[in-house]
């Protein structure tokens, strides 16, 4: 009944960032950004989630790249990335699907370049 329900939404819940530790220092990074920015970049990962989970890659690459920018808008990216860099672009990386990855670091590397 009910409680069945209750605990098969408790298991399907996310993560908390203490749980995640690239979530943790994602949402660290984030912390650095201006309230609007910040706001701007949580609703477009919602989006981006929400198109993961129901299997559009389209729609999930669109809202990438459109976080992508919105976090070049703030972050410029003058050096390679280091181990455990804590710039949010990099820490982006580890809290996407690997069947995402290869099209985000090509992606990346373009926006990259248009940015210098």
């Amino acid at each position: 009944g009910a409680f069945e329900k209750k605990a098969q939404l408790k298991a399907r819940a996310p993560k908390t960032p203490k749980a995640n530790p690239a979530a943790a220092r994602f949402m660290e990074s984030l912390s650095s950004f201006p309230v609007a920015e910040q706001s701007n970049i949580r609703k477009a990962i919602v989006t981006m989630k929400k198109s993961s989970a129901g299997g559009d890659t389209r729609v999930f690459l669109q809202q990438l790249r459109h976080v992508m920018e919105l976090i070049l808008h703030h972050e410029k990216i003058n050096e390679p990335p280091k181990q455990n860099d804590q710039r949010l672009f990099f820490t982006l990386f580890e809290l996407l699907p690997l069947a995402h990855r290869s099209a985000a670091q090509s992606m990346a590397l373009k926006l990259v370049f248009e940015q210098c």
